[in-house]
């Protein structure tokens, strides 16, 4: 039942009709895509800036992970459901990122998956309501 409200909390992302597009530094349709950009956002912010659209991958991955969270929370305040998730609320946005890359890395079967819906099950593993 959570999947199915994330899933349909998110459902205004566009999908992507041609598949998943690593070349593209702001693609984040699919988590595959999400963790790349991620990476080399830890890489980055490591001092190894890779190639010439690091920084464009760099700000992808925060504001991205940022956006599902924000919006997984809103919803629920404004449906006033319960949420998805209870994350603390002193959590970083590096320590979201981190999060996601933890659950993305544990769950290579999910790469395919849509972006938002990783970051919500990364989300709710992390930090279940109890």
């Amino acid at each position: 039942m959570r999947t199915f409200l994330l899933a349909a909390a998110l459902f205004f992302l566009p999908a992507n009709a041609f598949g998943q597009n690593l070349d593209s530094p702001m693609s984040v349709d699919y988590v595959s895509e999400l963790r790349y950009n991620c990476v080399v956002h830890e890489r980055v912010l490591a001092g190894r800036i890779l190639e010439s659209d690091d920084g464009l991958r760099t700000a992808t991955c925060p504001s991205f992970i940022v956006g599902v969270v924000t919006g997984v929370q809103l919803q629920a305040i404004t449906t006033q459901t319960a949420p998805l998730f209870c994350a603390p609320s002193n959590l970083t946005i590096g320590q979201e990122i981190q999060v996601f890359l933890n659950w993305a890395n544990a769950h290579p079967e999910a790469w395919n998956d849509r972006a938002a819906i990783g970051v919500g099950r990364a989300m709710m593993q992390s930090f279940p309501c109890r």
